[in-house]
């Protein structure tokens, strides 16, 4: 509200455009240009409104022609979502159903994307976090990850964190077999979530820079994984969080020919 008002006297403030919740409609996050929750946008309103009716009630003789109508105004602007969407989550049991899928012979992909599923439900990383973690960032043995943007890790905010993954025997055992097999193809710069080149029915290690859009891009890989598992195909594309949640997203199937690294 400071920012919007400047420097307008509180007194003015009804006056001012755009109001208060358009201008917190179109506010985006500076990081990943994402628009504010509604759930966000409630509370922040929430306060206003609050604040306002402080001003009223404590200092009247300078705030008392704030008018209580205006004031109530302040809540989310047309087209923003009234309430917020329970998510649908994918349980412990489900996501060691998904990492227990049998993997064909030389799928690299779907190896990669069954020990993605165990990798996101047991360290709780956002997926744009996951897809850049370089391989110096996760350390197995020591039940880490280290999300940091000096290595490169694209996290929310540019925060940095050291996370600490669940101790689930079965997951982790997927998530190890699949770290021995990558550190032994790349370097140490390389993506942990390493993409895939597919050549003539052949799939090998890409020395691509996973892009930008690699976090939405694991959504549509994971759903693969729910069919084989015998997994409901609904699912919300909400963020990557323990308990992670996959949308429900078309098939991508592998080509006999020469593609873009999946």
């Amino acid at each position: 509200m400071i920012l919007l008002a400047d420097e307008h006297p509180w007194l003015e403030a009804p006056k001012i455009r755009p109001t208060f919740p358009v201008y917190l409609k179109s506010l985006n996050a500076e990081s990943d240009r994402r628009s504010l929750a509604a759930g966000t946008q409630e509370k922040v309103l929430k306060v206003g409104r609050r604040f306002f009716l402080w001003l009223r009630e404590i200092h009247a003789r300078e705030f008392g022609k704030l008018s209580p109508a205006w004031i109530d105004t302040l809540r989310l602007a047309p087209g923003t979502p009234a309430s917020i969407q329970e998510h649908v989550y994918v349980t412990e049991e489900e996501v060691t159903q998904l990492a227990q899928v049998p993997v064909p012979p030389n799928d690299l992909a779907l190896l990669r994307d069954r020990a993605a599923a165990a990798m996101l439900y047991l360290s709780g990383a956002r997926a744009g976090a996951f897809t850049s973690l370089p391989l110096q960032a996760v350390d197995i043995p020591g039940r880490t990850i280290r999300q940091w943007p000096e290595l490169g890790v694209r996290t929310k905010f540019g925060k940095r964190a050291t996370t600490y993954l669940l101790e689930i025997p079965e997951l982790l055992a997927v998530v190890a077999g699949w770290d021995a097999l990558v550190r032994e193809k790349l370097p140490a710069e390389a993506a942990w979530y390493a993409p895939i080149e597919s050549s003539w029915g052949e799939q090998q290690f890409s020395v691509q820079t996973p892009g930008a859009h690699r976090g939405e891009a694991i959504y549509k890989r994971l759903k693969i994984l729910f069919d084989p598992a015998c997994l409901s195909r609904i699912r919300t594309a909400s963020a990557m969080v323990t308990p992670f949640s996959v949308c429900c997203t078309p098939k991508i199937w592998p080509t006999t020919r020469r593609s873009r690294p999946t």
